[in-house]
């Protein structure tokens, strides 16, 4: 005969829910060169000017990545009928690369049934490769912890322009400006004998990088 069914016992696995996100950034800073272009050299007469063609241009030569980084937010869920025990909340982008995770409160921690909790987190990156970023929730007692991943995809990234766009500062009095991209300017200033004879010197520089360019005119009076 068979035996009579007595009891049933049931045995659940509680863990705890954890996502995040990854979001990625960096710096790229534009390079330039500038020019300035010509040199003048004349010989007047006392009370005679003549007028002289400069022409200035920079050209946006390539640009230099840098400050790699990744950020975002752990969020973890308490969907079971007890409350948990956090102990750790830690971050890692690949290969082993630690992030600083900050979850406003001291562990261990009491998560109630039903309860969240979100931390922010965040690293600098040593290049823009892209990486597998690892959050790790680790627990005591009867609700286990969790982990959650996210791809750090630098094709979707933050990208904080540095001298995309310039400007350009003359000694003559001359300016231009925000140029964005390979430009060339033309002006023109009269000399006169004897107000401008000797040698004119004058730069032209670029404001957001110091970067200048010098041209001269050497003037040489004579009386009859």
């Amino acid at each position: 005969n068979p035996a009579a069914l007595s009891h049933i016992e049931f045995c659940f696995d509680y863990e705890l829910d954890v996502a995040k996100t990854a979001d990625t950034s960096y710096t790229r800073t534009y390079e330039w060169e500038i020019t300035k272009t010509p040199d003048g050299a004349y010989s007047l007469f006392e009370g005679d000017e003549v007028v002289h063609k400069y022409t200035v241009a920079v050209t946006k030569t390539g640009y230099t990545d840098s400050d790699w980084a990744v950020a975002g937010t752990i969020t973890i869920d308490n969907n079971t009928p007890y409350d948990a025990t956090v102990a750790s909340v830690a971050d890692v982008v690949s290969p082993d690369i630690a992030a600083a995770v900050d979850c406003a409160v001291t562990f261990p921690y009491t998560l109630a049934s039903g309860g969240s909790l979100e931390c922010s987190y965040g690293t600098d990156l040593p290049d823009g490769t892209d990486r597998l970023n690892t959050a790790t929730v680790t627990t005591s007692g009867q609700v286990g912890g969790g982990t959650a991943t996210a791809d750090v995809d630098f094709s979707k990234a933050t990208v904080t322009p540095v001298n995309d766009e310039i400007n350009v500062t003359d000694t003559n009095g001359e300016s231009w400006g925000p140029l964005s991209g390979t430009t060339s300017v033309s002006y023109t200033r009269t000399f006169a004998c004897d107000a401008d004879e000797g040698e004119n010197g004058n730069t032209a520089t670029i404001d957001e990088t110091g970067q200048s360019a010098s041209a001269t005119v050497d003037l040489d009076c004579y009386d009859l």
